[in-house]
């Protein structure tokens, strides 16, 4: 493959480099670049531990490729300290306790950098909307909206006395905690572990079921020929080839969730092709990018 220079800034700073067509984003801020705020999670666009902000909006850098990136304006956590709410945020989710294995936070912080940038008065509906794509296995997300809308009403609160040993004491409190109670999980599922901590028993209990979250991707969608009517869920979405993003919605019972499935049919514009149909997420459609439909046959095939 032809190799192609791309330009843009990173983090304030000027990058040029080149890059495979083929090059995914993440993969390219993370080898090449050492930017490493940006995490390989799901891989796939579900988890959002690979947000990155691109011209001020959050982008999942394991969806996009580095050409994408040409002309752009990228920011990761490692250079939002600049912005007017990230430190702010960073602040209040330390307060709060926010985050614990930290993971998930980078891409958390971003996407309520995004979200204040835009609407600094969000309401609870707001904030969970924002972070709606960003998964978290550790806090419930409580303490993590908390610190959000106690960012947004720009009322931190002080700890009095000693800090040490105020954080000394809330370290030694979630450690208890963490041992004498049942924990809940993201997911759910049942089940023991014994010896933890000081030798306790925590029992893994089933959690009630999650709140609605959805998760953002972009489907290309080609044909072969090209010119065929692309259909998504039943709705017109232009003409091949085509982008469009569409909107996923986690399903089902905790430790059993399932994305939603999309629809995708391209309609014959010529004499003697077929109708193509295919279901985005099941095995006939994998996910991968573009997903291809040859109109001589009756079989979609996808890849890249």
């Amino acid at each position: 493959m032809k190799a192609h220079r791309i330009n843009f800034t990173l983090n304030g700073e000027k990058v040029s480099l080149e890059v495979e067509p083929n090059d995914v984003l993440l993969d390219t801020l993370r080898g090449r670049l050492g930017i490493k705020s940006p995490k390989v999670g799901c891989d796939r666009g579900d988890c959002g531990t690979c947000t990155v902000l691109m011209n001020g909006r959050t982008v999942r850098s394991c969806l996009a490729l580095a050409v994408e990136a040409d002309g752009a304006d990228l920011v990761t956590l490692e250079g939002a300290g600049t912005r007017k709410w990230t430190k702010r945020l960073q602040a209040k989710f330390h307060e709060k306790n926010a985050f614990q294995c930290g993971f998930c936070a980078p891409g958390v912080i971003l996407s309520a950098t995004e979200l204040l940038e835009k609407n600094p008065k969000a309401s609870q509906h707001d904030i969970k909307e924002a972070i709606a794509g960003n998964l978290c296995r550790c806090t419930g997300y409580e303490p993590i909206v908390e610190a959000i809308a106690e960012t947004a009403k720009g009322k931190p609160r002080r700890r009095k006395g000693n800090n040490m040993k105020n954080f000394m004491l809330a370290a030694a409190v979630t450690l208890l905690a963490a041992c004498a109670v049942p924990q809940q999980g993201m997911y759910g599922g049942i089940g023991a572990q014994k010896g933890f901590g000081f030798g306790a028993k925590r029992t893994m209990v089933a959690q009630q079921p999650a709140p609605q979250t959805y998760v953002d991707e972009v489907l290309d969608v080609v044909t072969e020929p090209a010119g065929a009517r692309v259909m998504i869920n039943d709705a017109s979405v232009g003409y091949a080839p085509v982008r469009y993003s569409v909107r996923r919605l986690w399903r089902g019972e905790p430790g059993r969730m399932t994305l939603d499935t999309v629809k995708v049919e391209a309609l014959p514009v010529a004499a003697g092709q077929c109708v193509q149909s295919g279901i985005y997420g099941q095995n006939n459609l994998k996910v991968s990018s573009p997903v291809r439909f040859v109109m001589s046959n009756c079989a979609p095939v996808t890849g890249k």
